[in-house]
Formats: C-alpha cells, structure tokens, sequence
C-alpha cells in the first residue's frame, strides 16, 4: 500500500463525515462504504484503522437515522478495530476525526487521547489556531466526563489563543466551555467568561446564540442563591428560545430543568414541580443526558419537601440514566449518589445508604486516576497566518429553504477554488443559530480575498455577508450587498 492510496481513503471518510453533518446521508454511505472496500486490500494494521474510522461514522449515522439496534452493532465493529493512540503514527487530521466522530457519538472518554496526540502533533506545526481548536474539543470532551478541573488546563489555553481574534466564531463557544469548567471550582472567573461570551453575541445581534451565556449565568446565580438574578436570566433566555422556530426541545427542556432548580431553592414547590414536569416532557423523548439531571432535581425537589423515599427512587432513576451514556458524568453522577445516600440515612436504610457511598468512592477515585494533561501549552503562540471570515445570514435555523446543504456547497466551491490557485487552506465551517461563518487561513489575507471575492459577489447565498479580513493585528471588516426588498 503506497501513502497515496491511504490519503485517499482518509479524504473520503471526511468527505463522507462532512455530507453525514449535512444530512445528505445517501453520499455519506457511499463514500464510507467504499473506504471498507478499498481498504481491505491494504495491511491489517492500515485497514483496521481506516475501517474503525469509516464504521464509527456509519454508527453515527444509523443512530441520526433512528436505527438504534444497527448503529450498535455497527459501533461494536468499529470498537474491536479502534486503534490505541499510541500503536502506529497517523495524521493530525485522522485523529482528529477520530476524536469527534467518538464525541458525537458520546464516547467522550475515549476521545480524548486522540484529541490530545493531535495536539502534539499541531505544536510541532507551529499553528496556534488549530491547536487552540483542538485543545477546545479535548476540553468539552473532559467537561462532558464530568472531569472539571482536566478541561480547565485545555481550555484557559485555547481562550488565551481566541482572545487575539475575537472575530472568530468559537471565540465565544470557547468562553462558554471554559466557564463550564470553572464553574464549582472558581465562579467569579466563570461568571466573567459568561458575560464576556453573552456581550460578543449580543454585539453581533445573535441573541438566540447569547441564551446560551444567559442560562449559565441563570445557573451560576441559582447555585449562588441569588435567585432573582438567575430568574431574570432564564426569562430572558426562554423568552428568545420559545420564539424562535425550531429550537431544539433538548435545548427548552434543559431551560425549564434549570428553571425548577431555581424554585426548588426558593421553597416554590409548586412551580418547581411545574417546570420539572416540562423539563421532563421535552428531555425523555431524547434521552440525552440532561434527562439525567431532570431526574436528580425531581428527586431534590421531593428531599426538600421531606419526602425521601420518593427521592431515593428518583435519585436511583437518575444514576441509572446515567450509567446507559457512553461516558456518564461523574461529577453529576457522584452527587446523585452522594444525595442518595445521604437520604437513605435518613430513612434508617443503612446498608443500602453504605453501598451508595460506596459507588461514590469508587467515582471519586476514578477522577482521581484519570490524569491531568502535561503538555507544555505556556509558549503557545500568538502568531498566525492571515484570514478570511465569510458570515452568512443562514445559520442553524433553515430560511426560505436553506440549509447546511447550500452553505456546505458554497463551501466546497470556496476551498476548490483556494486550493487550485494555492492562495489558502479551508479552515471549516461554525454555525450558530443564526449564521454560518466559513473560515479560511493564508499567509496573505489580501490575496485570499481578492481571490474568492468573484464567488462571493456572485454567489446569491452571500448576499448581505459579513466578511472580517485579519493579516497579524490589523482587521477590516466589509459588508457584501444584500438583497433589495
């Protein structure tokens, strides 16, 4: 097998991995399944790994099918061929593919490692934003395992990175993540991360994208006691969720789980019951793993009103949850059993309340065993090449019919044209609600432009455009012509 041959198949499972994120799921099957053909004649080592990578994302795209029992099956495949991050050197691109398609599919654990080698491998090229983005997705992954303190040391970097380029899309995301992160441990920083997030949003008039900073803030409050503060907050986050069409019922049904926790505190029983009844409504058709914290706060809500028998059952509900994700959260889950234990003890149910605290030392002593990151990110560069930002009007939310499909398109057509004169790299595509920003990155910004500027102007999809022109520290910013009403 020539190197050739093996590119070709990594570019084909990220073509395939782009299409299935756009929905067009007849490509992505064509183009993964072919990988599993041509790949059986390379060497076993080579052609499991390829096979690992192809079979996840065909896992990942049964399971956005609804066909739960195949995707599994499919999953368990891929699983037996999962190379160990150390076992052979691959591409930065192959392990980071790895670690996001492993993400999708909640395996955040196991993420990790290959997020973590693709970093090494990115501070060997010297490219700072790359490497910021990747320590971005080591971070969520940690915070998603309920590893707080882990997705700390990875995020304050990547923040320090975007904070040079606040133009950039993840830049707010990043603050989000980051804040998550330092929640419990450091709230004052937190609750600056989110108001710094909510103020680039609402800057860009992204009001939909700035619930996400409002709810936090809501949370943090909440846990601080100062509920009215939190309250204001999720009214105004519910506010915009509920008029906006097509918000996710995962993304109202979290609201209203946090909203519960609010009365809970304030002894509102009544309407703590109310929202958690609607939390649960949205949240159980999914099954996400919020549905687990809606079940924790069902049971804080009967523990408050002195009914523990009620809660133990709701606390068991909920780390049951739990236990089903690929990689449970173990802070979340640590403090159902903590909680339930505790309400056992109260009840006189001893043996049953030792065995909880059991489980508990157990979760304590797994974070404990995960090991913090090593990696030397104190040098890590300001620097970087130039950029192009292209922030179209079309975001998460189709309008007049469009979709990820047509910006995907447009994006494709950009990263052909860069790439056949050799002007810049494609550096993907961030959508939120309400725009998608498509990036790209050269040692010349001025050039890059000139370059794509003739699609852009005939392109009817960048109609009214935001472009961001960024060489080292100088920025301009530029609108495209919108459409005449």
């Amino acid at each position: 097998m020539d190197a050739h041959s093996w590119d070709r198949c990594l570019s084909m499972i990220g073509y395939g991995s782009d299409r299935l994120k756009r929905g067009d799921f007849d490509n992505a099957r064509k183009a993964l399944a072919a990988v599993l053909v041509e790949s059986r004649v390379f060497p076993a080592g080579d052609a499991r790994d390829l096979q690992s990578l192809a079979l996840y994302n065909l896992s990942l795209m049964l399971s956005k099918q609804g066909h739960a029992g195949e995707s599994a099956q499919v999953r368990e495949r891929a699983s037996a061929a999962l190379p160990a991050v150390e076992s052979r050197e691959r591409p930065a691109a192959y392990l980071a593919m790895l670690g996001d398609v492993l993400s999708e599919l909640g395996a955040h654990r196991k993420a990790i490692p290959y997020y973590e080698e693709c970093v090494k491998l990115l501070l060997d090229a010297q490219d700072p934003v790359a490497v910021a983005d990747m320590l971005w997705r080591a971070g969520k992954a940690y915070s998603q395992c309920g590893l707080s303190d882990h997705a700390a040391i990875p995020l304050r970097a990547a923040a320090r990175v975007f904070r040079t380029r606040p133009e950039d899309p993840r830049f707010p995301v990043v603050l989000i993540s980051l804040g998550n992160a330092l929640r419990r441990s450091a709230p004052v920083e937190a609750e600056s991360c989110y108001r710094e997030a909510a103020l680039v949003w609402t800057g860009r008039g992204h009001l939909e994208s700035a619930t996400a900073a409002w709810v936090n803030l809501g949370v943090l409050c909440s846990e601080q006691d100062r509920l009215d503060e939190a309250l204001a907050f999720y009214e105004q986050a519910l506010h915009i969720r509920q008029a906006a069409a097509g918000t996710p019922k995962d993304r109202l049904g979290t609201l209203h789980n946090n909203i519960a926790n609010c009365y809970r505190r304030r002894s509102n029983f009544i309407k703590a019951r109310h929202s958690v009844e609607l939390a649960l409504k949205f949240l159980e058709p999914g099954g996400g793993p919020v549905l687990g914290s809606a079940y924790g706060t069902r049971a804080l809500i009967s523990r408050d009103q002195g009914n523990d028998a009620d809660a133990v059952a709701w606390f068991r509900k909920a780390t049951a949850h739990f236990k089903q994700q690929a990689s449970p959260n173990i802070e979340t889950m640590l403090e159902e059993l903590e909680n339930e234990a505790a309400a056992l003890r109260r009840l006189g149910r001893v043996l049953e309340a030792v065995a909880a605290e059991q489980h508990a030392v157990c979760l304590k002593a797994s974070i404990q065993a995960v090991p913090a990151s090593t990696q030397d990110l104190s040098d890590l560069g300001v620097a970087s090449p130039g950029a192009v930002f292209v922030e179209l009007e079309y975001g998460l939310r189709p309008r007049n019919g469009t979709g990820k499909l047509e910006v995907g398109g447009l994006a494709d057509r950009l990263w052909t044209l860069t790439r056949s004169l050799n002007v810049g790299r494609y550096g993907g595509t961030v959508a939120t609600p309400e725009s998608s920003t498509v990036m790209f990155y050269a040692d010349n910004a001025e050039i890059l432009y000139s370059a794509i500027y003739p699609t852009l102007a005939s392109e009817p999809l960048c109609r009214g455009a935001r472009i961001t022109i960024r060489q080292g520290s100088a920025q301009r910013e530029l609108l495209l012509p919108g459409t005449v009403m």
